[in-house]
C-alpha cells in the first residue's frame, strides 16, 4: 500500500465505481497505488504533460453515491486530506444521454439539486 503524500497536482473524483474503474485503468494505477484515509480510498499516481514538459501527481478518490451533499462533502474530505492545486469531479454525465458521446467534455454552467 503506498504512503499518502502531504499533497497533489490534481485530485480526480468519480461518482460511481465504473468511473474510477475507468480511470485507474487510463491511469494504469494498480492495487498497490491504493491508500485507505478515514474510510475514504485513494490510489496515487502520475501523469505527464509534454506540453509543460513535467509530470503531475495526482489522487483519485470515488465519492460512491450521486448527489450535491455527497458530492460536496467528498470534496471537502479530499480537499483537507491531500490539498490538491486542482480538483476535477469527472463523469459519464448519465443525465445527458443521447446528447453527449463518451469522451466529450462538458463543463456545468449551474448547479441543480437532486
Amino acid at each position: 500500500m503506498t504512503p499518502k503524500p502531504q499533497s497533489v497536482d490534481i485530485a480526480v473524483i468519480t461518482v460511481i465505481p465504473a468511473e474510477l474503474d475507468a480511470l485507474r485503468r487510463v491511469l494504469a494505477l494498480q492495487d498497490d497505488a491504493r491508500f485507505k484515509h478515514e474510510g475514504r480510498i485513494y490510489w496515487f499516481g502520475s501523469i505527464r504533460s509534454d506540453l509543460r514538459g513535467r509530470g503531475f501527481s495526482v489522487a483519485l478518490t470515488c465519492i460512491g453515491q450521486a448527489g450535491n451533499s455527497a458530492s460536496a462533502a467528498s470534496t471537502a474530505a479530499v480537499i483537507s486530506d491531500v490539498a490538491p492545486k486542482v480538483a476535477v469531479l469527472v463523469g459519464i454525465a448519465g443525465g445527458m444521454r443521447g446528447k453527449r458521446k463518451i469522451g466529450d467534455v462538458v463543463f456545468g454552467e449551474a448547479v441543480v439539486t437532486y
